[in-house]
């Protein structure tokens, strides 16, 4: 490195300017345009809704009041605290059989190349399935009952989770 004045200084690091109290930027206030942009969203699609159950019959489409009454009635009852606990199950289930199977299958591809070329086609594959095949088929597998729900929420997100654990 050489010096303004001709001498060369081995080993010694070019000086940083410190960034002072001036040269710092005010944060950028939020706006809440875009808060008021999605509540406006949310609202047509419940002004939509209404107008469309205006038309339709109730069995077809019910009104955004109806629904909401009917959930609160099914607040009351203790069946649906039993039935919510089912689906947290399934669903909890599911997910755990899926990144227990990603994480089998990442690490195999992520630390043996036979594991990565043997299973590359077989992940290619899972990644194009759209997830309601997966639930179709868990249906005809296992007909209709806990295990079709598991595996129809855990069989698709199992190459995603794969996804994560292989190579970069």
């Amino acid at each position: 490195m050489s010096t303004g004045t001709g001498e060369r200084t081995e080993g010694v690091a070019p000086v940083v300017p410190v960034a002072g109290e001036a040269d710092l930027v005010a944060p950028e206030r939020r706006s809440w345009r875009g808060v008021w942009l999605r509540a406006l969203s949310l609202l047509s699609l419940v002004a939509v809704w209404f107008v469309a159950s205006l038309f339709l019959s109730p069995n077809v489409l019910p009104g955004p009041v109806t629904v909401v009454a009917t959930m609160i009635d099914n607040l009351g009852e203790p069946e649906t605290y039993v039935d919510l606990g089912t689906t947290v199950y399934r669903v909890v289930a599911g997910m755990l059989i899926a990144v227990a199977g990603g994480l089998v299958i990442g690490l195999i591809m992520g630390l043996s190349k036979f594991g990565e070329e043997f299973l590359d086609s077989w992940v290619l594959v899972a990644f194009t399935v759209p997830s309601v095949v997966y639930g179709i088929l868990a249906i005809l597998w296992f007909g209709l009952n806990d295990a079709a729900a598991i595996v129809a929420i855990g069989a698709p997100r199992c190459p995603p989770s794969r996804s994560t654990c292989g190579r970069a």
